[in-house]
């Protein structure tokens, strides 16, 4: 709801909402070697964004066949210090069935893509180096974890900054083998 009460959002207030689109976007990648080890990494994210949490929208509200989120527990009928409001069966109150900055999050993340741990097995390994094949063995992770404050499943949700409840991106481990004629 608008600071005035009317229901008509000035610039000045929308502009202390924030944004979905973020005002750093970056992604950093680096790989090394050594002896016959290789490492490499990429790491990309977002920063300076806002993510509508409509999962609380949906969990938060007591809806007839719905389930709640278990934060709810804490609501400030139950722990005075919470940051959550009333809740009502009926939502009579409106604190979850309004739309309001209250679900709007910093939705800035930090995450792991990719890490490949590689291993070339020595030529002498095959017999005659000069005509022995390339052997390598390499491990890799995607998605292995994400840094962020966002209390939702995934903080890259696309959509115009609403996260509807889109399943997080899977984190996948693969096992390789190189072999180069």
């Amino acid at each position: 709801m608008d600071a005035n009460g009317d229901g008509i959002i000035s610039d000045e207030d929308r502009q202390f909402m924030g944004s979905y689109t973020p005002k750093v976007t970056y992604g950093i990648n680096g790989s090394f070697a050594y002896k016959n080890f290789d490492l490499s990494f990429s790491i990309q994210g977002v920063a300076g964004n806002k993510i509508f949490n409509g999962m609380k929208v949906m969990t938060y509200a007591a809806r007839q066949g719905w389930n709640m989120s278990k934060d709810v527990l804490d609501a400030w009928n139950y722990n005075k210090n919470s940051d959550i409001p009333l809740i009502s069966m009926s939502d009579s109150n409106g604190n979850f069935s309004t739309v309001s900055d209250f679900f709007l999050e910093n939705g800035s993340y930090a995450r792991l893509k990719n890490l490949t741990l590689g291993y070339t097995f020595p030529k002498t390994l095959f017999g005659n180096p000069a005509s022995a094949p390339l052997l390598r063995a390499y491990l890799t992770g995607e998605n292995l974890f994400t840094i962020t404050n966002y209390s939702g499943m995934d903080p890259e949700v696309g959509n115009e900054g609403v996260d509807g409840g889109r399943y997080p991106v899977s984190r996948v481990f693969s096992v390789g083998v190189n072999l180069t004629f």
